[in-house]
């Protein structure tokens, strides 16, 4: 992972990031993985700039990159979705409070026809909050619900936000992401109304909760 148009980010320039890009790419290659590139984007003036730079002066593959962030402003929303429709995968963070939430950023791709399944929806692996403090778990879950009940997806189409479209883009699609002989048997149990009730992990019972979230 590396940062741009983040006031935080150790300002990599073009060839550096070109040259860190080739060897996730090669190291992919290799060693058989995914070779993925994930690109935090902060609230500077160049936006994804930096990324299309990148895909316009080599010939590295579009998918191998995954953008982060892209709902913490409009203009950064109006770049991804300009990304998103040139065949690039973009990531929307779970529970952004200052900038677009989820449930409205996937209203507006699907205004403009956009391709649901380069998109993905990310915790930031509960890191930080631009306003301080630390981001709850919940909140991805409550996101994709969101999704189902306000953007009015289908229950499918909406976890696959976090399941199948994340699994096919670090290429652990089919033994994650779905629910098919000889995978890994990773299973939410909710009841009619969404609440969790029972959690599944490699076939085994990690969790049975009783009371809502």
């Amino acid at each position: 992972e590396i940062a741009i148009s983040d006031h935080r980010s150790s300002q990599p320039d073009l060839p550096d990031m070109m040259k860190l890009a080739s060897e996730v790419h090669l190291g992919g290659m290799i060693g058989g993985k995914a070779g993925v590139l994930h690109i935090h984007v902060g609230d500077g003036k160049k936006g994804l700039e930096p990324l299309v730079k990148i895909l316009d002066e080599s010939d590295l593959p579009i998918g191998m990159f995954v953008p982060t962030h892209l709902n913490r402003n409009p203009e950064l929303f109006r770049q991804a979705t300009e990304y998103c429709r040139s065949g690039g995968n973009i990531d929307l963070t779970a529970g952004e409070k200052a900038g677009l939430p989820v449930y409205r950023c996937i209203e507006m791709l699907i205004s403009e026809g956009m391709d649901l399944s380069r998109v993905t929806v990310s915790s930031d692996a509960n890191g930080s909050i631009p306003e301080g403090g630390v981001s709850k778990i919940i909140w991805l879950y409550e996101d994709i619900v969101s999704c189902i009940r306000k953007a009015k997806l289908s229950p499918g189409a909406a976890f696959s936000l976090a399941t199948e479209n994340v699994a096919k883009v670090l290429k652990l699609y089919p033994r994650k992401g779905c629910l098919k002989e000889g995978g890994d048997a990773d299973i939410l149990v909710t009841d009619k109304d969404y609440n969790i009730k029972m959690l599944f992990c490699r076939g085994r019972l990690m969790k049975k909760l009783s009371e809502k979230l």
